[in-house]
């Protein structure tokens, strides 16, 4: 799980149910304690990424701290945009032009009326590339670049961090049944009404995750940095559910009859489902551009 799951009696109920369970937690005091005073005891997990590890000697129980160079980048970036805001609020101040909301927040108050003087002292030179990096080093703390994974069992590092990764499969599922499905938080007595509504959901995910598998996929040159990848696509569930729900329909009779049907806001991608799946149909005279 990540850690939205990570709660104590979420835990201990999988545990009293004879289960395992890797789940992402928050970062405390002791963890900071353990990077400063015990950086001897990183190990290597796999390029740009090592960890560090404590095993509870009451249990199996074992947590694991993980730094990434990937994520440390990240919070790099962070940081990055933090001091180039604060800098052009204190330039902004500088010139006469700035908004007191950039420097200082004040709450509402219904019962008084609040007027606030701002004065800005700068603690030194901050416009050379060499104190930007200071102070973008400084937004930076021990816990840049970590997080931390706590596991029921002993797993070597590699094994857990594995095994989280594995967890998107099942966030995929979850956000495809929030976002896409529209399954809301369920206020209601009967457990047969949950399943009723698990049960649709999944079966409105099915049909719409094999339309996708339907379809042919596009060449498209990917990357960043400089290096560009040639590789297959297919759309994603959302934006195919959201063109299914743009499709209207303009019914062309001439002589009390039918003569044919036009489709329009209608994706590209499912002219080539449904052309494969009705193959006896033509496509082009069906679904026009």
């Amino acid at each position: 799980m990540d850690n939205g799951g990570a709660s104590g009696d979420i835990l201990d109920f999988i545990m009293r149910n004879g289960n395992r369970c890797l789940t992402r937690v928050k970062m405390n005091i002791s963890d900071d304690e353990q990077i400063r005073y015990e950086a001897d005891r990183w190990e290597y997990v796999e390029d740009g990424v090592c960890c560090l590890r404590h095993t509870f000697g009451s249990s199996d129980r074992t947590m694991y701290i993980f730094f990434t160079a990937d994520n440390m980048m990240r919070s790099y970036n962070t940081a990055e945009r933090q001091v180039d805001r604060m800098i052009d609020a204190i330039c902004t101040f500088e010139k006469g032009k700035f908004r007191k909301a950039d420097l200082v927040t004040v709450r509402r108050n219904v019962v008084a009326y609040i007027d606030v003087t701002v004065f800005v002292q700068t603690r030194f030179p901050y416009k050379g590339e060499e104190e930007r990096n200071a102070l973008i080093l400084s937004l930076l703390d021990v816990r840049s670049g970590k997080f931390n994974l706590e596991s029921s069992e002993q797993l070597k590092p590699v094994e857990a961090l594995n095994k989280y990764r594995e967890r998107s499969a099942v966030e995929h599922l979850i956000h495809f049944l929030k976002r896409i499905t529209g399954l809301k938080p369920m206020r209601v007595w009967k457990e047969s009404s949950i399943r009723g509504s698990m049960i649709l959901a999944l079966l409105s995910e099915t049909t719409i995750v094999m339309a996708r598998y339907e379809l042919r996929e596009d060449r498209m040159e990917t990357g960043g940095n400089g290096d560009m990848v040639v590789a297959d696509f297919r759309p994603s569930t959302e934006s195919m559910f959201w063109s299914s729900g743009q499709l209207t329909v303009c019914r062309i009779v001439e002589k009390d009859k039918r003569k044919h049907a036009v489709h329009s806001n209608w994706d590209a991608v499912f002219r080539d489902v449904f052309a494969d799946i009705r193959g006896d149909i033509n496509s082009r005279s069906i679904f026009p551009a």
